[in-house]
């Protein structure tokens, strides 16, 4: 099973109690915005980075990253995995 952290709580699936979401729609409590609906598992755990780094939002932290993306040329994917193994920041 792939490990989903909420980019909300930080919260994961693959926690000691076993209890963390299962899905990307029980880390959100079931309410995915628009702006999450068609983002993979490597760019919502990277938004959560950037949300800590950048002191807002998950989406405002999405929409950061779009923009790095839009204004560098490099996917948005791309820019996901470059946070997740901490190559760039947001601050």
């Amino acid at each position: 099973m792939a490990v989903i952290i909420c980019p909300n709580c930080g919260s994961s699936n693959d926690d000691e109690s076993g209890s963390g979401p299962a899905t990307p729609e029980e880390a959100t409590n079931g309410v995915l915005s628009s702006e999450w609906s068609h983002v993979g598992i490597r760019v919502a755990q990277a938004s959560g980075m950037v949300a800590a780094q950048a002191d807002c939002s998950p989406d405002s932290a999405l929409r950061l990253m779009k923009e790095r993306a839009e204004a560098t040329g490099v996917s948005l994917s791309d820019i996901a995995v470059a946070l997740l193994e901490r190559r760039t920041r947001f601050a």
